[in-house]
């Protein structure tokens, strides 16, 4: 959670309202002084707004979240309505409502809220291990988690803790690779429109087993492709992508 921005502000610009293109995260990764190195703003591939991103962890969560087959959309740092956190808070002992320098109470963010194809949500926290988050100077980490998870329980939302050390990093490095070449305008040589079919999803291949060189993405673009000619093919695609921009 941020500390550095006033919620007045926060309101001011909207933030958290909307989904796809118009989301705008509730806390940036600037407004996080000391943690940089180890905070992003990625561009989502499929919209092209600005994801902030608070560690290395929610950085490899979000492409594969977003990567999913059945995921319609991601929303980063997700803030929960005040008058629901409040009244959880005050049903355990020890248990205080967080508040910035300002005085102003601030919301309970989740790490991810996941909109699904089939109308449902899931939402998600990302902590590096198990183990470090049983350590005691992370009590207030895990207060922080019980409150989150009766939060979207009561809801009907499915709360997910998951850990940066249990996550694959060969799919996250080969989506990272791929999701590249989304935009067709990206496109300038066979290999390209192979990463740009996998990204697309018109060509699959397993992304998890192994993190794939150069030399290995250009084996599986002849394989694929052969010596295709990809002019004509990338502007047919280029024209499908501008009419999904469109909508």
């Amino acid at each position: 959670m941020s500390h550095n921005v006033s919620e007045k502000t926060k309101h001011k610009q909207k933030r958290a309202l909307g989904a796809g293109r118009d989301y705008t995260s509730y806390v940036r990764s600037s407004e996080l002084p000391g943690h940089k190195s180890n905070t992003y703003v990625e561009r989502d591939w499929k919209t092209g707004r600005a994801v902030h991103l608070l560690s290395g962890g929610e950085q490899k969560m979000y492409y594969i979240l977003r990567f999913r087959d059945d995921v319609l959309d991601v929303r980063e740092q997700f803030p929960l309505p005040l008058e629901s956190t409040l009244e959880i808070v005050s049903k355990y002992k020890g248990f205080r409502h967080p508040r910035n320098r300002y005085g102003e109470l601030v919301p309970y963010t989740t790490d991810f809220l996941v909109d699904l194809k089939n109308g449902q949500q899931e939402a998600y926290s990302v902590k590096y291990s198990l183990e470090d988050l049983k350590k005691k100077e992370n009590e207030n980490q895990v207060r922080n988690l019980y409150v989150q998870q009766e939060y979207w329980t009561s809801i009907g939302v499915a709360f997910r803790q998951v850990f940066t050390v249990d996550m694959n990093d060969a799919l996250f490095q080969n989506i990272y690779r791929v999701v590249s070449f989304y935009d067709p305008d990206t496109v300038c040589c066979t290999v390209d429109l192979f990463k740009h079919m996998v990204a697309r999803k018109l060509i699959r291949i397993d992304m998890e087993s192994k993190v794939f060189t150069p030399k290995e993405f250009y084996s599986m673009a002849q394989k694929h492709l052969g010596e295709y000619d990809y002019t004509a093919v990338i502007e047919e695609i280029r024209k499908k992508y501008l009419e999904e921009c469109s909508i």
